[in-house]
C-alpha cells in the first residue's frame, strides 16, 4: 500500500478560500477601529488644549499669546507625510485667520480646528495623505460651546473664517455634534 503523504490541490484552495474571507472581514473592522481610535484621540486633544485655553485665561484674562506648540500642528506631534493623520490648528474667534500668538489679536475667544490628512480634504492626488483617514471626521471647537464634527470636506482656509463660524452649521450641513 502506497499512501502519499500531502494535501490536494483542492484542500489547499478550500483553506486559501477560508483565509482570504477571513481576511475579507477583518480588514475593513481594521480599518474602522484605527479610524475610530484616531478621532477619539483627537477629540480628547482638543478637550485637553480647551482645559489649558481655560487655564491660561484665568491666569491672563484673555487667551493672547497661548500657544500650545504652534498652530498647525500635526498629530501624532512631530510627524509629516503620510504618518501625519491630523493638522490642528488654534486661532482667534474674532479673526480666525490669526494664530492666538499674534499681536493682533484681540483674545476673547478661541476656535479650535482638527482637519484630518484625508484625500476627502486635500483631493485625489494627494500623495502624503493618509489612506486610513479618508472619510474620518474633521472636529470645530469654539470657545462659546460649538463642537461639531463631519466627514466631508473640511479645509482650514475655507471653514476658518468669520462667515463660515457664524453660520448656524459652520461644519457643513452634513456634520453633527459631539
Amino acid at each position: 500500500m502506497n499512501y502519499y503523504k500531502g494535501f490536494t490541490l483542492i484542500e489547499l484552495m478550500v483553506v486559501v478560500v477560508i483565509v482570504a474571507i477571513f481576511a475579507a472581514i477583518a480588514i475593513p473592522s481594521y480599518r474602522s477601529y484605527v479610524q475610530k481610535s484616531t478621532a477619539a484621540q483627537v477629540q480628547q486633544e482638543m478637550e485637553r488644549i480647551n482645559i489649558q485655553l481655560e487655564q491660561y485665561k484665568s491666569r491672563n484674562f484673555n487667551y493672547r499669546g497661548f500657544s500650545v506648540v504652534s498652530s498647525g500642528m500635526a498629530i501624532p506631534l512631530n510627524t509629516s507625510g503620510a504618518s501625519k493623520t491630523y493638522t490642528l490648528y488654534i486661532r482667534d474667534a474674532s479673526d480666525p485667520s490669526l494664530e492666538l500668538t499674534n499681536s493682533g489679536v484681540l483674545g476673547q475667544g478661541w476656535i479650535l480646528f482638527a482637519e484630518a490628512n484625508s484625500k476627502i480634504n486635500y483631493g485625489s492626488t494627494c500623495a502624503d495623505c493618509n489612506s486610513l483617514q479618508d472619510k474620518n471626521y474633521n472636529f470645530l471647537m469654539t470657545s462659546n460651546g460649538v463642537k461639531c464634527k463631519t466627514r466631508g470636506k473640511l479645509i482650514a482656509s475655507e471653514t476658518l473664517t468669520k462667515i463660515n463660524l457664524s453660520t448656524t452649521t459652520p461644519c457643513g450641513a452634513d456634520s453633527e455634534t459631539w
